[in-house]
C-alpha cells in the first residue's frame, strides 16, 4: 500500500531481518532522530486528530508515542527534531 507521507522503518544490519514498520497507520511521521542508545526516536508527526504537526517521543519497546511540542506550544507547527549523539538532548525546529 502506497500512503501519501513518510514512514518509518527499523532495521538490523547485523542480522538478515526484513525492515519492520513502527509507525502506525495513519500517522504522518516525518523526519525521524534516533538517539544512540536506540530505545526510542523522536519524530515530527501529524496525528490524525491533530490539525497541527508536533514533535513526539515514540518509544520502540512500548510502541508508545510520547507528545512533546504539543504541551508547550499546541497552535505552532513543528519540524525536524534534533538528538544530540552524545546524550539525551533533543531540539526541535518549529515554524
Amino acid at each position: 500500500m502506497c500512503e501519501p507521507w513518510n514512514i518509518v522503518y527499523v532495521v538490523s544490519f547485523l542480522g538478515a531481518s526484513e525492515p519492520e514498520r513502527i509507525t502506525p497507520p495513519g500517522v504522518h511521521a516525518f523526519t525521524p532522530a534516533a538517539l544512540q542508545r536506540g530505545d526510542w526516536i523522536a519524530v515530527a508527526t501529524r496525528q490524525s486528530n491533530c490539525e497541527y504537526r508536533h514533535v513526539e517521543i515514540f518509544r520502540l519497546e512500548s510502541n508508545e508515542f510520547m507528545k512533546l511540542t504539543e504541551l508547550v506550544n499546541p497552535n505552532t507547527h513543528h519540524y525536524n527534531p534534533f538528538v544530540f549523539s552524545d546524550s539525551d538532548c533533543w531540539i526541535p525546529q518549529m515554524l
